[in-house]
């Protein structure tokens, strides 16, 4: 009964639940049809691209060398993506042993570094609704 009270005084106070924003990935350059994407959300300059430090972190099971990711973000705002394709499933970014990438990666903007990942200003986009962010991967 409480529970039902509750709810209907938050109904008439016009409180509103947490609202999304539906927002998509465009993945391209994927070079297989196995294993997994793993994406970072980043909003963020302090924690851009740190591994494990994104707002949220989305992995999928590769079904085509094109993909769209559906991401449902909190509020229109600033952010910026790390993704790559981790073709053998094993969690991470291998990389061989110059510490170089030896699986594709990208990043919104499909902005690019020369010896680092780029920084959050040059990876940021502003989301509106209904936008796509396409990525190659490289």
């Amino acid at each position: 009964m409480i529970q039902l009270i509750s709810f209907l005084l938050i109904s008439f106070l016009g409180i509103k639940s947490e609202s999304k924003l539906p927002f998509q990935v465009k993945v391209e350059g994927i070079p297989s049809v196995k294993g997994t994407i793993r994406m970072g959300v980043y909003n963020s300059s302090s924690t851009f691209p740190k591994v494990n430090e994104q707002w949220k972190g989305i992995v999928r099971k590769v079904e085509g060398k094109t993909m769209t990711i559906e991401v449902d973000l909190p509020t229109e705002g600033n952010y910026a993506i790390a993704i790559y394709h981790d073709a053998n499933g094993n969690g991470r970014l291998d990389k061989n042993m110059l510490g170089v990438p030896t699986e594709v990666y990208g990043f919104s903007n499909n902005a690019r570094a020369t010896f680092s990942a780029p920084s959050f200003s040059e990876a940021q986009f502003s989301v509106k609704a209904n936008k796509v962010q396409t990525i190659r991967l490289q």
